[in-house]
């Protein structure tokens, strides 16, 4: 059981991951990584270990206080919102385009496969429609010449 709520990878793919990613983003535009904790200490250009609320703008934890707001004792910030770890180095966020690009290419094939094999059965269904009246005569012409050889 987690002691305070960190956001992990599940709960980034929810409904936080635009806000994490946005914060990543601007990050990533800054080269100074300091920071100036809102805890209890109130650092001003700290560097390392530090967490990121990330349904609240710039409120920022260090690792020495990230367990003062564990023990509710943080007042001006809610006890049940979700932080993100950094490191205190910069970050490289950059999503790989030709994998996306290749992604997107085998979801299309798949999807062309799949549309090929519907229409073939399709194709096959109308067929047995089409034929179906004549294979229903057929075999009620052969039930009556059976009935009538019975009656002889």
């Amino acid at each position: 059981m987690n002691r305070f709520p960190y956001a992990t990878d599940s709960l980034l793919r929810g409904r936080h991951r635009e806000t994490a990613v946005e914060i990543v983003k601007q990050l990533e535009k800054t080269s100074n990584t300091a920071f100036t904790c809102k805890g209890p200490c109130g650092k001003v250009d700290a560097h390392g270990i530090h967490f990121r609320c990330i349904q609240c703008d710039d409120f920022i934890l260090c690792a020495d206080c990230i367990t003062a707001h564990e023990s509710d004792q943080v007042d001006s910030h809610r006890p049940s919102h979700y932080f993100t770890r950094f490191s205190g180095e910069p970050l490289i966020f950059k999503p790989k385009k030709e994998e996306s690009e290749v992604s997107e290419k085998a979801r299309m094939a798949n999807i062309e496969a799949s549309l090929a094999k519907f229409e073939e059965r399709l194709a096959t269904l109308e067929h047995l429609i089409h034929t179906l009246p004549d294979t229903l005569s057929g075999k009620r012409t052969a039930a009556e010449n059976i009935s009538d050889v019975k009656k002889e």
